[in-house]
């Protein structure tokens, strides 16, 4: 089950410890339902102003956008989203002049203007958490994850092909929620996420993950030190 979002109830899940810088890469699956005004995927910020945060959106032309709001910058995708599926949207800030979005891995779009954003310190998925919370989400978000290097084309196909986030380069995973039912637990790096206004669960959309690590080790086997890690990492145990 995903997390589902109602934009009139501004419901969205919130997070206030995680700070991250480039070079940084997040995004996940989103279902809109409407685009009447801009509606976040995932965003970083400076909660204690309006004036710093990154954002990953469903913008009000239908495409995917990753706005930065020091330099005003926005790239859009080459193409639009589908309204009423899954969509796989990337945002990619691989230096603070070079930025990139994309949509199920494709319709790429690039930016270099420079953007020098500092204490970015909570992330929001399904809102824009600054200091006046603005551009809620009308629809889902599934799978949502920030690594702290900027990945490449072949990840971003990888990542819109439906592998969980696991699968690539999950050492430089900082933060994964899968949001699978209400849990809203990062598997990574502890940053569980806080509910607000009461979001409700959908459908997941189809996501190839890891097998289970068991079948690995002999039944009489001590298992493997980083075993637990690695077990909650996917999920399991």
């Amino acid at each position: 089950m995903a997390r589902a979002f109602v934009a009139a109830s501004e419901q969205y899940l919130v997070d206030l410890s995680l700070a991250l810088t480039e070079p940084y890469s997040f995004g996940g699956w989103v279902y809109p339902v409407s685009t009447t005004d801009h509606k976040t995927i995932i965003a970083i910020v400076d909660a204690s102003k309006d004036t710093h945060f990154h954002q990953l959106r469903v913008s009000n032309n239908d495409d995917i956008g990753f706005r930065v709001r020091q330099s005003n910058d926005v790239l859009v995708t080459t193409s639009d989203v589908t309204l009423n599926t899954w969509n796989h949207a990337l945002g990619v800030a691989a230096a603070s002049n070079d930025r990139r979005v994309y949509l199920d891995g494709g319709s790429k779009a690039t930016s270099s203007s420079i953007a020098t954003d500092t204490n970015l310190d909570a992330t929001g998925i399904g809102i824009t958490p600054k200091k006046t919370i603005d551009w809620a989400m009308d629809g889902y978000v599934a799978e949502a994850f920030l690594y702290n290097i900027a990945l490449t084309d072949a990840d971003a196909l990888i990542l819109a092909a439906g592998y969980s986030p696991l699968f690539v380069k999950p050492e430089n995973l900082v933060a994964y929620w899968p949001l699978i039912r209400d849990e809203d637990q990062d598997r990574v790096g502890g940053y569980d996420l806080t509910p607000i206004s009461a979001p409700t669960i959908t459908p997941h959309p189809p996501v190839i993950y890891p097998a289970p690590l068991f079948p690995l080790f002999a039944p009489t086997a001590a298992p493997p030190a980083a075993l637990p890690k690695l077990l909650a990492m996917l999920g399991v145990g």
